[in-house]
């Protein structure tokens, strides 16, 4: 349910269920500001469960009420965080404008980089009109509100997946697609490689595995979920069907038997999907570097990272 893919690409045939119809966000009453120039954000006269994500949340919580007779892969995607910046008002009062921090800022912070840096950070865009306006503690707090009214959502997911049937044999995996800027460089939104903009939340819930409040100090990206999830529990799970069958198996003919021959073949099969992926990552982050560094000596440009292609089979 909810954003699982930018809603223009719903994708509907590839779920067996799918929140069809979701109702539309409040916005500001008439009359009141909804922002600056693109930067839209302001409180707004609403009940918590008169947004979509509340909707949203309830799919899930729907969803985790019923009994599954097999493994099921649940999306749940708030749209929140995401502009525009509206939510009751009540969640804006929990972060009063004098509680307010600026992020740490430069006024020569763009001096020191290349014209192609200055035109990705197009200040003229959105950090200049925020200043001239006055209003740049408002827009924080209004992203304030916004998380909190989010996380105020994902809290009841959770409470209701605690109280499910599936808490004990369940992963979790949490994640927002990017991280944002709120002035920080003379930049706001994402569209940039500084670090505002490229950490996003990551956490993973294993059952037996991950250990509460521990902290993974690598630089990781997105396409980890994939090869952990679809194809390590695919391995997994092909691994624990041979080893059901070899304990079962008398030794004396399982070697000549097609079901042993039909296990290797599946276990060899999946380790090649896996291999495929990992490598495939690590062929474009080597090259990326060897491209970054050689245009550092050449003193030119490089384009940014991209995704490896993997070929991957269709499914059955």
């Amino acid at each position: 349910s909810g954003k699982i893919y930018h809603e223009s690409y719903r994708r509907r045939e590839e779920w067996d269920d799918y929140l069809e119809k979701e109702r539309g966000d409040p916005r500001p009453a008439a009359g009141q500001s909804d922002g600056v120039g693109g930067i839209k954000f302001g409180p707004v006269d609403a009940r918590d469960n008169e947004l979509s994500d509340w909707g949203i949340a309830d799919y899930g919580i729907a969803s985790l009420q019923r009994k599954h007779d097999k493994p099921f892969f649940l999306a749940v995607g708030f749209h929140k965080p995401h502009m525009p910046w509206n939510v009751p008002r009540k969640w804006f009062d929990l972060f009063p404008l004098e509680s307010i921090k600026l992020p740490p800022y430069l006024e020569n912070d763009l001096d020191d980089l290349p014209p192609a840096a200055v035109r990705m950070t197009h200040p003229e865009t959105d950090h200049v009109p925020m200043q001239k306006s006055g209003r740049w503690k408002e827009a924080i707090q209004a992203y304030l509100a916004t998380i909190a009214y989010c996380d105020m959502n994902l809290g009841r997911l959770l409470d209701a997946f605690e109280k499910s049937a599936y808490r004990d044999n369940t992963i979790i995996c949490l994640w927002g697609d990017h991280g944002w800027h709120l002035g920080e460089k003379h930049h706001w939104r994402k569209f940039a490689l500084w670090e505002e903009a490229t950490k996003a939340p990551f956490m993973w819930v294993v059952p037996g595995v991950t250990k509460p409040n521990t902290l993974c100090e690598r630089t990781v990206d997105f396409m980890v979920i994939v090869s952990a999830v679809v194809l390590g529990l695919s391995v997994l799970a092909t691994l624990a069907k041979f080893l059901d069958w070899f304990v079962h198996s008398d030794p004396r003919t399982m070697v000549r038997t097609t079901r042993w021959m039909l296990f290797l073949l599946l276990l060899v099969l999946n380790l090649r999907r896996v291999a495929s992926v990992l490598l495939a990552e690590t062929a474009c982050t080597v090259a990326h570097a060897r491209a970054v560094s050689a245009t550092a000596r050449g003193g030119g440009q490089v384009a940014p990272r991209a995704a490896p292609a993997v070929r991957r089979r269709s499914s059955p």
